[in-house]
């Protein structure tokens, strides 16, 4: 059976994987191309003969990487990151934000772990609404409510009873939108997790 403290970790590894996706870590949202969204990753994706137009394209000594529909351009990611900083939170709720973003380097660090459960199940939603593509935010929004219900002081059974049958379908968005190598074993733990939430009361 899994506890608080698993299912922590196990958020924590959903959001390294989706911030890892999307650029390398502590980089927001396709700074560079090193993370899981890389020219492998883009192989991967020719040989399985899926979402053609992220394909690389060849020319005669060299290789282009089209931009993925997940990867801010830099107006956003200015935008992504003003936002981030712009947050005020009540005293103990979390970190001051602005402290750990860079607005000119669209970076974040200095992150402790309480705040990583916060950008995912709270502001991450919030952020990237109006930049990113709807089907983009409504997997991103509906997998930090999955959390926020899952980590609620009362959790209530008929609402675990819905997340567990939710959890596939957010899944399933997800792998419409991310490459493969995003889903690693701790995102797709989040299946068992409402089950282990019923059982442990």
């Amino acid at each position: 059976m899994l506890d608080l403290e698993s299912i922590l970790k196990i958020e924590r590894g959903s959001r390294k994987a989706m911030m890892a996706s999307v650029g390398r870590e502590g980089h927001v949202c396709g700074i560079c191309h090193i993370g899981q969204d890389a020219i492998n990753s883009r192989l991967d994706l020719e040989d399985m003969g899926i979402r053609k137009n992220l394909h690389l394209k060849r020319d005669e000594n060299s290789y282009s990487v089209p931009q993925a529909p997940y990867v801010m351009n830099k107006a956003q990611k200015i935008s992504f990151c003003g936002f981030l900083g712009s947050v005020k939170f009540p005293d103990g709720y979390a970190s001051n934000l602005s402290t750990c973003v860079s607005v000119d380097g669209c970076n974040l660090q200095g992150l402790k772990t309480h705040d990583c459960h916060i950008l995912l199940q709270r502001i991450l939603p919030a952020a990237v609404r109006g930049i990113m593509r709807k089907d983009i935010y409504e997997a991103i929004a509906e997998l930090g409510n999955f959390f926020q219900q899952l980590c609620a002081k009362t959790i209530k059974v008929d609402v675990m009873h819905r997340m567990k049958e939710q959890i596939p379908i957010i899944l399933c968005k997800l792998e419409k939108i991310f490459p493969p190598s995003f889903f690693d074993v701790m995102l797709h733990l989040t299946v068992h997790l409402p089950d282990e939430a019923i059982l442990r009361g």
